[in-house]
């Protein structure tokens, strides 16, 4: 089953394959499409408007579509702190993981996760 959020038009968004839109109207008064998306087409060399139900779905389709609206994903950042033994729990910041780290660590990383794009890890602070 697919996880299905609300769509926050006031956040950025893309289409569910990835290609960035920007919303220029809200209140387009044309029955079930009150939402003008601009989006770039590669294809073409030109922007190109696109119209959305208020749920973010392209032209009201009810079969689902590529083209469909969704947030753009947000990342997800912790802080570890690394030992010989292992890794801590994810910290909020680097100053909590500093907080709760001891003599025995060695580092402390960053990971940055986001959704669609996968994981990226960096070393913060070696000790």
């Amino acid at each position: 089953m697919e996880n299905v959020t609300k769509l926050d038009l006031n956040e950025p968004v893309q289409t569910k394959n990835g290609k960035p839109v920007r919303i220029v109207c809200t209140d387009f008064k044309n029955g079930t499409t009150p939402v003008l998306g601009i989006m770039y087409d590669a294809i073409e060399d030109r922007e190109q408007i696109y119209m959305y139900s208020s749920d973010g779905r392209f032209y009201a389709n009810t079969e689902g579509s590529p083209y469909d609206l969704v947030n753009v994903p947000k990342p997800v950042v912790s802080y570890h702190n690394v030992y010989d033994t292992g890794m801590s729990p994810g910290y909020r910041s680097h100053d909590k993981a500093e907080e709760y780290s001891n003599a025995l660590c060695r580092a402390t990383i960053k990971i940055t996760y986001t959704r669609g794009k996968g994981a990226t890890a960096e070393v913060v602070k070696e000790y």
